[in-house]
């Protein structure tokens, strides 16, 4: 499945990040969620709402919080794992991850 996922810090600070087929055949669903999974508490996140567990929506979006917009700008190799593993859990062809106002649009 292609994916069109932006990552967006404002409005002068969008990037986005165009997957083919490819760029996520070599993982699974299962994968990807471990990896946020890790990610989120390797950056010391905690859960936006104080229910418990968090969404995976919401740790897309602290863990992209946490290593901010430089990070997607410099097109550095974690931000290229983070929106495959971000594509192939979150299974939609367009994402757009909010920060500023702390959503995923899909």
């Amino acid at each position: 499945m292609e994916h069109h996922i932006t990552v967006s810090f404002g409005r002068d600070q969008a990037y986005l990040f165009e997957l083919v087929d490819a760029d996520t055949a070599d993982m699974t669903w299962e994968q990807a969620r471990h990896w946020i999974d890790e990610e989120y508490v390797n950056t010391g996140c905690e859960a936006a709402r104080r229910v418990g567990t968090a969404a995976l929506a919401d740790k897309v979006v602290r863990i992209a919080m946490a290593y901010g917009a430089q990070a997607f700008a410099a097109n550095t190799a974690w931000a290229n794992k983070f929106v495959r593993c971000t594509g192939r859990a979150i299974g939609k062809i367009k994402i757009t991850i909010d920060i500023a106002n702390q959503v995923v649009g899909l």
